[in-house]
């Protein structure tokens, strides 16, 4: 998986979903830390955020070549560097995915996983909660 990013142009053309700056102010408000765990490159991770301008809202961001993490999100080692790097306890932290498979590496670091399915059409039988837009990630706070 890693190759694939690795060989991935930067992209100019991403796009934020509405709700995303609306979302990224109210966690803030409430003084929740939040960090990107991410398969990307460490820079294209950080670029992406600049050009959207929202990466004030990002207390870090974490990538495979940080972690050594052979797997990426896969690893638990990934995910035991950002609770290390928020100073933060698992039970504490909620990861977001759009991606069933990539959540097993929060879960076994004990975070509690949350799908979002914005189309509705993965599976109702995930073991953990889905959301359909970030806005219902307050219902789960």
């Amino acid at each position: 998986m890693q190759f694939c990013w690795d060989n991935y142009p930067q992209r100019g053309d991403e796009k934020l979903y509405p709700e995303v700056r609306s979302v990224l102010r109210r966690l803030k408000g409430k003084g929740i830390s939040l960090a990107i765990v991410s398969y990307r490159p460490l820079n294209m991770s950080l670029n992406s955020l600049e050009a959207h301008g929202i990466g004030k809202y990002f207390q870090c961001v974490v990538s495979p070549e940080m972690t050594k993490a052979p797997k990426g999100k896969l690893s638990l080692e990934m995910w035991q560097f950002a609770l290390k790097k928020l100073g933060v306890a698992p039970a504490e932290v909620l990861h977001v995915d759009d991606n069933h498979e990539w959540i097993s590496g929060a879960k076994q670091a004990g975070i509690q996983p949350v799908l979002i399915d914005r189309k509705g059409t993965q599976s109702p039988t995930f073991d953990c909660a889905v959301i359909h837009d970030l806005t219902e990630i307050f219902e789960l706070l």
